[in-house]
């Protein structure tokens, strides 16, 4: 797993909490994704998948955090329609 990419991510600071957001990718096949992560703790942690068009077959595609962050990474599940296909995801985790 790589590191945090800032082409793809970014951290923000507000008091009390932190957050990352950014866009990570699902490949056909795979239901977990590791995203590297600035936070120790992951409170809440979304993902959506980006679309190109609204007749894209993963607009219903959704993802959301399995556990704690772990190794410097939060692991994504699918969840919703169309899971077997490909997806760019853009998502937010907020923690501390």
């Amino acid at each position: 797993m790589a590191g945090f990419d800032l082409e793809t991510q970014r951290h923000a600071k507000t008091i009390g909490m932190c957050f990352d957001a950014g866009r990570f990718d699902f490949s056909s096949g795979s239901a977990t994704c590791d995203v590297p992560t600035n936070l120790s703790t992951v409170l809440m942690a979304l993902a959506q998948a980006d679309l190109t068009s609204v007749t894209d077959p993963q607009q219903t595609m959704q993802a959301y955090k399995v556990g704690d962050a772990s190794n410097g990474a939060v692991t994504f599940v699918r969840a919703g329609g169309n899971i077997g296909e490909d997806a760019r995801m853009s998502y937010l985790a907020v923690g501390w």
